[in-house]
């Protein structure tokens, strides 16, 4: 039997826990998955991480459904296309998504170890360290 008390479920063993919720949505609908999870065991304690690909269109619009303002975080590094903003833009419009945060580098930083913008040219493990592992 499932249960729902917060202060046990936070006592509960990791191992009894994930048990517990396969055997109580294992044939449930993605929606029933998210919102049990967003909602009763890990309130206020998910962010999704999206690129905004075509591939995780999927993904949002199921957040979108259950939860439009959980925090999805875009890394800008920067180095988009124009259109993959245009894009990134019209999918928030489209489903109405209210908890997108862009996280990009450090401006004062990007200054200094990419004044020129073609760092990924001489160091592309510098580039990625700046643009996305530091952010």
């Amino acid at each position: 039997m499932a249960f729902d008390n917060a202060a046990t479920r936070r006592a509960e063993p990791v191992e009894a826990r994930l048990s517990r919720l396969n055997a109580e949505l294992r044939d449930a609908p993605a929606e029933a998955v998210l919102r049990a999870a967003l909602r009763r065991e890990w309130t206020g304690r998910i962010t999704y991480v999206s690129s905004f690909g075509a591939e995780s269109v999927a993904m949002l619009a199921l957040i979108a459904d259950v939860d439009p303002g959980l925090p999805v975080v875009f890394l800008d590094t920067g180095m988009h296309f124009p259109q993959t903003l245009d894009y990134r833009d019209e999918v928030i419009g489209r489903l109405g998504l209210t908890g997108v945060r862009n996280v990009q580098p450090n401006e004062t930083e990007r200054r200094v170890l990419d004044a020129d913008g073609r760092l990924w040219k001489r160091d592309t493990d510098a580039c990625c360290a700046l643009r996305k592992v530091r952010p």
